[in-house]
């Protein structure tokens, strides 16, 4: 689990949401799409620092909960574009840029882009709970799916998996699970 002693020892942690390219995905069938992001990713993460920790792949865009240890996650993001255009044949961008790569400065942030992440497809109204999603790394991580995403999951999902999905799957923070530095989690516009 997170802890706040642990969050600023090892890694830097970022968001990356950035909205796929229509031009590059239009006759894409979902599923293609979620296994040349899921190859782009292993990759990534075969050549460099760049941890995934939550992963979800949208119609029009993506996030991607991450971490690393260079000081320069903003070439790692452009590496990982570079992958997934050579994977996707594509001449022209993928992806719509610029790429955003928040920093995640506090466990409290962490837990709520990681909340934030898991529901984004609940709130757009595609499943009725998170663990129905088929394009996320959730589903690998609960065995639901083979793990096609190589994650790691800072959160405490294989030893509390109801805890953790009782709180994805509740809109506000009254369910949050007891972590030892309480911050209720803030209520962000999904996209």
């Amino acid at each position: 689990m997170l802890t706040p002693r642990r969050f600023q020892k090892d890694f830097r942690f970022f968001h990356l949401n950035s909205g796929l390219n229509d031009l590059s995905w239009a006759h894409t069938p979902m599923r293609e799409r979620w296994s040349l992001f899921c190859e782009a990713l292993f990759e990534i993460q075969r050549r460099t620092d760049l941890t995934a920790h939550a992963f979800v792949l949208m119609g029009n865009h993506f996030h991607l909960l991450l971490s690393t240890r260079t000081a320069k996650e903003h070439i790692l993001v452009e590496e990982f574009h570079q992958i997934l255009n050579r994977l996707c044949n594509k001449t022209h961008d993928s992806l719509e840029l610029p790429l955003f790569c928040e920093p995640i400065p506090s466990v409290e942030y962490y837990r709520n882009a990681y909340k934030y992440i898991y529901r984004n497809p609940l709130e757009a109204g595609l499943c009725l709970r998170v663990q129905e999603y088929e394009y996320s790394s959730l589903k690998g991580l609960l065995g639901r799916q083979p793990e096609e995403v190589p994650v790691i999951d800072n959160m405490g999902l294989i030893h509390s998996p109801q805890k953790i999905l009782d709180w994805l799957n509740h809109d506000s923070a009254e369910l949050q699970p007891k972590f030892r530095s309480e911050a209720p989690i803030d209520k962000m516009s999904y996209r």
